[in-house]
Order: structure tokens, then sequence, then C-alpha cells
């Protein structure tokens, strides 16, 4: 029988203290004023609380002793992931560990990290040098633009620029979609089991 999995990717610090406090998304929202919907949009990575609400939810988890610093555990340049990051699996799977009283399925492979780098690396040498290192420094030293601005003689909105000409020339480019498709792939587990 064929089995396919669907990972969805949640704002792990929060999920995680939501698992520890034992409440769902909607307790949250209750405890702190916040509408599902917004406290939603966090657990999924579609958007970072501001400051006021950031202090709700750390109220709210530490009035049951949960700690968490809402504040920090999205990066400063953090915008919101407009479209919902999932990846699918399937595999062929023996009908009687389904059966069994155990369902919860699990990962039992680590992705293949140093494949992801060099395919991630080869669309990267499809940039000229300028792109490759402002690239490099924002996404893999996840510097600011003014810390990349220090490097290089540019202001900082010639470095954004860069960037989003880097980004666009990345998806539009048929050789680095190939290597973002392999790397993609690294990132998917290559068996699943049941405990």
């Amino acid at each position: 029988m064929k089995v396919t999995a669907i990972t969805k990717f949640k704002q792990g610090d929060l999920w995680n203290a939501l698992q520890k406090a034992g409440w769902t998304q909607t307790e949250l929202a209750k405890r702190t004023g916040l509408h599902v919907t917004r406290i939603g949009e966090y657990c999924n990575l579609k958007a970072k609380p501001n400051t006021e609400q950031a202090n709700k939810i750390q109220k709210a988890f530490g009035a049951v002793g949960v700690f968490v610093d809402v504040s920090v555990i999205w990066p400063a340049e953090f915008v919101g992931i407009k479209k919902t990051i999932m990846v699918q699996q399937t595999q062929e799977i023996d009908v009687h560990l389904l059966q069994s009283n155990s369902h919860e399925l699990h990962d039992t492979c680590k992705p293949d990290i140093k494949l992801l780098k060099t395919k991630i690396d080869e669309a990267l040498n499809t940039l000229d040098a300028r792109e490759q290192f402002v690239m490099h420094e924002r996404f893999y030293k996840q510097k600011t633009y003014d810390e990349i601005c220090k490097k290089l003689p540019l202001t900082r909105s010639r470095i954004q620029q860069i960037e989003l000409r880097a980004l666009r020339r990345l998806r539009n480019s048929k050789k680095a979609l190939v290597h973002l498709g392999d790397a993609r792939t690294a990132l998917i587990p290559t068996r699943m089991s049941f405990v």
C-alpha cells in the first residue's frame, strides 16, 4: 500500500512552546486576546508579531511556566513567507504496519546536507561574483545590509538591488532551477518508518 507523508513547516520555538503548555493555537489566541488567525500566521511563518503582540504571547506562556522569547525567534529581516512550504513523499508501506496500535509516522533519515549545500552553491555559481558575494553574506552568514556595506563600497539600497536581481536571476535561470530542484530533493528523506 502506498502512503503519502505531507510535512508542513511551523515556527519551531513557538510550536514547541505550544506543545509544552499543552495548548492549541486557539487556546493561545484566547489567552492573549489576539485573533486565532493572527496566531496561525505566526505559527505558519506567514508573519511575525509586533512588540506588543510578542509581549502578550510571552506573558501568556510565562503564566504557565513556559519560557519563549518571541522577540528574538524571528530574524530582524523576516517579513513572512507568502507561500506555504510543504514537502510530500510517497512510500510503499506494509499494510500490517498501518493496522498496528502505533500510527505515528516519523522520518528515519536526515536530509543530505552536503548535497544540498553543493547544489545551492552550483545554483549560486550561475550569478556574477558580486551577486554571489551578496547572496553568501545575506543567506549563509545572515549579515544585514549595513554589515555588507562595510565590506563593499556600496550603499544599502544598492546591496538590496543586487540581492533582488540575484534572486530574480535564480528564479528565471533554467540552469539554476535545475540545481535548486536537486537541492529540494536532497531535503526529502529517502525512507520513512513507523514507531
